[in-house]
């Protein structure tokens, strides 16, 4: 026979494993809600993104994201991203903007892949030098880009 310790510990434990975070992968819609508050609408039911991850995907509301994070299933610390469909239909490439006198580059931030844009002038790109930004656009090669839209994260 167990002590009353042990029992009461036993029974809690379907309680307790709710409440613990664990690693997290949703897939679904960015929205915002109350002006603030990122929100993903996955399969399953609504998710709260946290974290800087979660404010920046603030930025595309209605794209189609892929999320990495930890938490529960309520609430997500995203970690890492993917945007699936940037509201345009198009995949979306993330990373750095750098510009100089050898044109505009994406440096994507989750694989280090440097992309030269092609068909842009630097001046389309000039107030995002040294920031994070997405692209959709059109692989024309191997590390060439042509872009079709883009936004500031």
């Amino acid at each position: 026979m167990l002590p009353r310790a042990h029992w009461l510990l036993l029974l809690s434990l379907p309680f307790l494993a709710s409440c613990a975070t664990s690693a997290q992968v949703r897939t679904g819609v960015v929205r915002l809600e109350d002006g603030d508050r990122v929100m993903l609408d996955a399969p399953g039911g609504e998710v709260r993104l946290a974290g800087p991850i979660g404010t920046e995907l603030g930025s595309l509301p209605g794209a189609l994201v892929k999320v990495w994070g930890t938490g529960t299933a309520e609430r997500i610390r995203a970690r890492l991203y993917q945007v699936l469909d940037a509201g345009n239909g198009f995949a979306a490439y993330v990373g750095w903007i750098t510009y100089d006198q050898f044109g505009v580059r994406l440096s994507e931030w989750r694989t280090g892949r440097v992309w030269q844009l092609s068909g842009v002038s630097g001046e389309d790109f000039r107030g995002l030098h040294g920031h994070k930004a997405w692209i959709t656009g059109l692989e024309e090669g191997p590390a060439t880009l042509r872009p079709l839209d883009w936004g500031a994260l």
